[in-house]
């Protein structure tokens, strides 16, 4: 019946669009996460400093250096792809006609 702004055409009594779109990972926005040291150690006995053990087969492996020389970082992967996504409100087609003046059609 009619035809939208993009070209799409629409037919009387159509229905459309969706309340919630979950977007996927090529969806959002990219982004990256940075993490590192920025100074060498100066303790291989980081008291207070929360050390993590490690989640191991042995449990009295501790993940930091025994020694307080060198820096470590580790890469995080980048994420999100800025892909377009479909973001239909709710719709319905309808046909109407508004007159602006007089009476329309005329009431012969």
């Amino acid at each position: 019946m009619g035809t939208g702004s993009s070209g799409t055409a629409y037919i009387i009594g159509e229905t459309g669009g969706v309340e919630t779109v979950t977007l996927t990972v090529n969806q959002i926005p990219a982004h990256s996460f940075g993490q590192g040291s920025s100074q060498a150690g100066s303790s291989n006995n980081p008291t207070g400093n929360g050390p993590a053990k490690a989640v191991l087969d042995r449990q009295d492996i501790n993940i930091y250096s025994d020694t307080t020389t060198g820096k470590t970082s580790s890469n995080v992967p980048n994420l999100g792809g800025s892909q377009p996504h479909d973001n239909m409100q709710p719709y319905l087609a309808i046909n109407y006609i508004i007159s602006l003046f007089g009476v329309f059609p005329s009431q012969d």
